[in-house]
């Protein structure tokens, strides 16, 4: 069997991702510092509001370690995983995730 990864920079909606039961790796991002806590759906609309209003939005890769703790329960139950992710060219998020 196979586990299907992605992150929240896929911006998929919540229906879809618990229809095809996707495992979602939260996305880091701040607004003025703040760090903004994700469970799994990204409010779009709340971070482009900000951009908007003229806040200081920034985003950060997702570390190792948690893409690991992610991967890590499903592989000892014997899953395969595929991790679908932003472009290798625009994120570190996939040379995380190869580490």
């Amino acid at each position: 069997m196979t586990k299907i990864f992605t992150d929240t920079s896929a911006n998929l909606p919540i229906g879809f991702i618990k229809k095809y039961g996707l495992n979602i790796i939260p996305f880091a991002y701040s607004v003025d510092g703040a760090e903004v806590e994700e469970n799994g759906e990204f409010d779009g609309k709340a971070y482009y509001s900000a951009m908007r209003a003229g806040a200081q939005v920034k985003t950060s890769m997702i570390s190792t370690g948690i893409i690991l703790n992610a991967f890590k329960t499903e592989l000892e139950k014997g899953f395969d995983i595929i991790y679908i992710a932003m472009s290798g060219g625009i994120s570190g998020t996939v040379q995380a995730a190869e580490a």
